[in-house]
């Protein structure tokens, strides 16, 4: 097989705008901090404004190429809400409108949680930060770059203590596409073209938005994202490929730059 690089990345996504239902109840832990509930009676789905199924690749974004609209167990799948009372994003690896979150909460004990990164120093690119659901460490390796912060990552991410050097990013695709799409409103034209226009591995390309973005309160603490990642079974990149990417194999997703 010849050698596969960034520009081989494709893969299928799904994103569906969820809101918190008006009769859940508020859910504060005892250290007061607010989270999304656990029970999926108390999400509602905004299937009008749901991206359907469509490819990613360095060619652009194509929509409508999946008719199979159901869950498959070979999706990565994120639920993400944003705390604007911390500024920080709230996630869990599974579908929040499906139950997952209280089966989770039930099986490991933990639901709802904030985003980790893990700290990878590569001589090359120097220092990376790996997106994960439960890592190490809630803030970045090293500075985030003007390029993609705060629009992509809000600066409570930032790694004050390292402010010589930045961070690039690898992790999970579902959680960066989340990441994007909260980078502007949730309806599905200005998502899709969000990630078209600015999701561009190993680059995130900055542009003004002309609508407010997800993170602004109160919007926030009624308002998520439920992704889906799977691979493209037209192409060469499969499940491992995928893997690879995630894990940096060919090459950084987001680089560090100034």
């Amino acid at each position: 097989m010849a050698t596969i690089t960034l520009s081989d990345l494709t893969f299928l996504f799904k994103i569906v705008p969820v809101k918190i239902g008006p009769n859940a109840a508020e859910n504060r832990k005892a250290d007061t901090h607010w989270y999304p509930p656990t029970s999926m009676e108390d999400f509602i789905l905004d299937e009008a404004n749901s991206t359907g199924w469509c490819r990613w690749s360095a060619n652009g974004v194509q929509e409508g190429v999946h008719s199979v609209n159901t869950s498959s167990p070979d999706d990565d799948v994120c639920s993400v809400f944003f705390d604007s009372e911390r500024d920080h994003f709230l996630v869990t690896p599974v579908d929040c409108a499906q139950g997952g979150v209280q089966g989770l909460l039930e099986d490991v004990g933990i639901g709802w949680s904030r985003v980790t990164f893990q700290h990878l120093d590569n001589g090359r690119h120097g220092m990376i930060s790996k997106l994960s659901f439960h890592d190490h460490y809630h803030w970045l390796g090293a500075q985030g770059s003007s390029t993609w912060m705060p629009q992509l990552l809000p600066k409570t991410y930032d790694n004050n203590a390292r402010r010589d050097e930045y961070t690039g990013l690898i992790g999970e695709l579902s959680l960066l596409l989340a990441f994007a799409a909260f980078s502007c409103e949730p309806r599905r034209n200005d998502m899709i073209t969000t990630i078209r226009e600015s999701f561009h591995p190993p680059n995130w390309i900055y542009r003004e938005r002309n609508t407010p973005s997800v993170k602004l309160f109160p919007y926030c603490h009624d308002q998520g994202l439920i992704v889906r990642i799977r691979p493209d079974s037209s192409s060469r990149i499969g499940r491992p490929e995928l893997e690879n990417f995630k894990n940096g194999v060919y090459g950084v997703l987001i680089i560090p730059q100034p």
